[in-house]
């Protein structure tokens, strides 16, 4: 019996650490500057530079000034995925929290949720997002490496900057 209180009080510690998962831009990549192809499509600082966040942004929501439809990479892939993922590792879950090791099982599902979002962007939003406008595809197909014809791909800068971490309510 009081092996099973102990195994009770630390999924209770472990769920009292209040352990958040977050899944995006984050730390030096939000910050980090959005390079643009010249005409040799090689990749050098644009004149107006724009952030990898403001880059996300512009595209997770969606700008209507700048005539560029929504094509959310984050919300609605992990919205829809991430349900699914931990449905199938439940069963790991009860044995990380039952010994003491749930922000290990969280960092694992942080990894997974990378992967929906780099899924998202391989697949154009699983064929939800608006195509490329005939010039824009044009334009990518100048580049040096041909450019590619799916929404956010053309130098896998956005996609390549999405990382993840555990973090506590503390942090």
């Amino acid at each position: 019996m009081e092996a099973k209180f102990k195994v009770i009080n630390t999924v209770i510690s472990e769920l009292e650490k209040g352990y958040v998962i977050e899944v995006g831009i984050l730390g030096e990549q939000a910050s980090s500057i959005h390079k643009v192809e010249n005409e040799k499509g090689e990749l050098v600082m644009p004149k107006q530079p724009l952030t990898n966040a403001f880059i996300g942004a512009v595209h997770e929501y969606g700008s209507i000034s700048r005539n560029i439809p929504e094509r959310s990479f984050l919300r609605t892939p992990l919205a829809s995925r991430v349900p699914l993922l931990i449905k199938a590792n439940v069963d790991t879950l009860v044995q990380y929290l039952a010994t003491g090791r749930f922000k290990k099982w969280l960092e694992g599902m942080a990894i997974k949720a990378e992967n929906v979002v780099r899924e998202a962007f391989h697949t154009s939003g699983w064929g939800s997002w608006k195509d490329l406008k005939p010039a824009t595809i044009r334009r990518r197909k100048k580049g040096k490496n041909g450019g590619s014809p799916l929404p956010l791909l053309d130098t896998g800068q956005l996609s390549d900057s999405i990382t993840s971490r555990v973090v506590t309510n503390e942090d």
